[in-house]
């Protein structure tokens, strides 16, 4: 260093006494020589000054690099292990570098290409780390759906599967069958027009259920299901009318059905419409209160069927004979808040069963199960709409088809198979006229042939199947005799078509005496079956 700064000094003397030298050449006066000296002798300060601050820089860059060459390296020392021993009693070590040991040499006598080298090479390993994985993520995402469909077609067909029996399926259609727990204890709506297939739906359901020895109460409006009531079809069925199922003993004949798992068919037309809501609505408090007395792992589904149900549930309800009353009131309390809210955690499902989707109640289609017939008439149709079947998709629906909605499914098309019960509502034609008549020709030529007057019937005697020792029995006044006037006006009236229900309020008959309007009609029955 003292070197350098004294050629410096001699450069800078060479200089000014070569610059006094050409300015005494040029110019013979003193003054200026005097002033070429002055100027000499201050650009040598000057630039001596320059020296010390050139060098000062150097010297503060050198010592910030070598500061920072040792910082670097005992940082890096803390990530270097110990690989194998070097050659010459040197010791070999590694950096390792997020778990990748990268070789770098010896660790005696690290410099700083050593240590950009080292450097560099993490860089690169870094990198290439990042476009492995970024490789793998890519393979992955499009790996992901192939392993999806692979599993759906392959893995799981050929898994074990675990369900149930045959048996526990209902065969409702071969388009579906659904679980028996799709159905049991949830609230179901079946609708459609007359002759578009609601009734045999029912009819269907009713002997998958009686299949499953499943207990359920049919009320049945127009008294149409009576055919269902056979142990072909209902293992434990039994026939109720108000005879033996009134509004006293309603309550305690909704739990003997759960207690004995009976399959009832309760023919309401034998009630008049104020004492049939009653009677329904103590046969649930009856369920109700039966489920309720039991802790929930011991309680049993239940199935209760409304059939024509617009006339006990409207959605107008001041367009029902029955507004204003109490029974009415009762009656609503009863399904909708007893059933269809509260009903389910109770075990006690509710199918409700009607011609015209836009006459129920609106509160009765809160339900999870639907089959949805065929409808004609436009406010129907809209119903139908907002639930995304359009109007040709409705009007196009065949006899025994409808759409299918549930917890599975939604808006399936299926056929409803054909109910192996005999159907008990059908619409009279020409082969019945004709069938009629002739039975009306045999009656009287037996008649005539073995002396029996015409008017000449005996009573009846009502099958019942089950124990019903404790419930009341058929009432007949005390009498088996009915009166000959009596006969008359009810086999006039049976024979021009009016209904057993309408007999009973034309003759003014009291709810006792409906006996004698069916133990004639039903004699009438068998009579004219007879050829």
């Amino acid at each position: 260093m003292r070197q350098i700064l004294a050629q410096l000094v001699a450069l800078l003397a060479l200089v000014s006494f070569l610059s006094i030298s050409a300015a005494i050449a040029f110019s013979g006066k003193a003054g200026e020589i005097f002033d070429a000296i002055l100027r000499g002798i201050g650009e040598i300060f000057h630039a001596i000054g320059m020296g010390f601050v050139i060098l000062s820089g150097t010297a503060l860059v050198f010592a910030s690099l070598y500061a920072g060459i040792f910082l670097i390296k005992k940082w890096k020392e803390q990530d270097t292990q110990i690989v194998r021993d070097g050659k010459d009693g040197q010791i070999a070590r590694a950096v390792v570098y997020k778990g990748t040991v990268v070789q770098i040499g010896s660790a005696e006598g690290l410099g700083l290409s050593d240590l950009m080298q080292m450097q560099s090479q993490l860089v690169g390993q870094q990198q290439k780390t990042m476009q492995v994985v970024s490789s793998a993520s890519t393979a992955i995402q499009r790996l992901v759906p192939l392993l999806e469909e692979y599993e759906d077609e392959d893995t799981v067909d050929e898994r074990p599967k675990i369900e149930g029996p045959k048996e526990d399926y209902l065969n409702i259609s071969e388009d579906y069958k659904p679980h028996a727990d799709e159905f049991l204890s949830a609230r179901k709506l079946i609708v459609g027009t007359s002759g578009s297939g609601k009734s045999n739906s029912t009819g269907t359901a009713c002997e998958e259920l009686g299949r499953l020895n499943v207990p359920m109460i049919l009320a049945d409006t127009e008294n149409e299901y009576e055919p269902l009531c056979d142990p072909r079809w209902l293992p434990h069925g039994v026939l109720a009318d108000r005879r033996m199922v009134g509004v006293e003993n309603a309550a305690d004949f909704g739990r003997y059905v759960l207690e004995q798992n009976l399959q009832v068919i309760l023919n309401l037309q034998s009630y008049g419409l104020e004492e049939g809501a009653l009677v329904m609505v103590n046969l649930i408090a009856g369920l109700r209160g039966w489920q309720e007395a039991r802790a929930n792992e011991r309680r049993i589904p239940f199935e209760f069927l409304l059939e024509e149900a617009t006339t006990w549930l409207p959605q107008n309800v001041k367009e029902s004979p029955l507004y204003g009353t109490e029974a009415m009131n009762e009656l609503q309390n009863a399904f909708f808040n007893d059933m269809v809210r509260k009903g389910r955690k109770r075990g006690l499902g509710l199918t409700v069963i009607c011609q015209k989707i836009a006459e129920i109640d609106k509160r009765a289609l809160q339900c999870e199960v639907k089959l949805l017939h065929r409808q004609t008439e436009l406010i129907d149709l809209e119903k139908y709409a907002k639930m995304g079947i359009t109007n040709e998709e409705t009007l196009n629906l065949q006899n025994g088809e409808g759409y299918f909605f549930s917890s599975k499914v939604s808006k399936m098309l299926v056929q409803v198979r054909r109910r192996h019960s005999p159907h008990g509502a059908n619409t009279p034609g020409l082969s019945e006229l004709k069938r009629h008549q002739q039975g009306t020709r045999n009656f009287d030529e037996r008649s005539e042939n073995f002396g029996v007057e015409r008017n000449s019937f005996v009573q009846a005697v009502e099958p019942f199947r089950g124990n019903i020792s404790e419930f009341r029995k058929p009432v007949n006044n005390g009498s088996n005799q009915i009166p000959e006037t009596t006969k008359d006006a009810i086999l006039g009236l049976y024979r021009s078509g009016t209904k057993r229900t309408d007999i009973q309020g034309q003759l003014d008959l009291n709810g006792d005496e409906y006996w004698m309007v069916k133990a004639v009609c039903d004699e009438y029955d068998r009579v004219r079956e007879v050829k």
